[in-house]
């Protein structure tokens, strides 16, 4: 739990004084993604069901992102196996 939010305030100190969507994102993805040691992070931002990429990092990952949008709707986190070795993990 600890963990939890010490990541949690890391991203949300990463993002800085910057008022432009995109580079606020994308400090607090690369935080998250170094914080997690996760694979692969995107963010996408959902306007009228309809999924706008605004940055990934790191290993390239084939999904389809409206796919697991779809399969979300219930629930604000999805996990979803990806292969033998990796999960996604969807977050809404």
């Amino acid at each position: 739990m600890i963990n939890q939010l010490s990541i949690s305030y890391k991203c949300q100190s990463s993002i800085g004084n910057s008022l432009i969507l995109d580079e606020m994102i994308k400090e607090v993805l690369i935080t998250f993604f170094e914080e997690t040691d996760a694979l692969h992070a995107s963010f996408y931002l959902l306007k009228n069901n309809m999924s706008e990429h605004i940055y990934s990092i790191g290993k390239k990952v084939n999904y389809e992102v409206d796919l697991l949008l779809e399969k979300s709707l219930e629930n604000e986190i999805f996990l979803t196996k990806y292969n033998e070795l990796l999960n996604l993990i969807f977050y809404i």
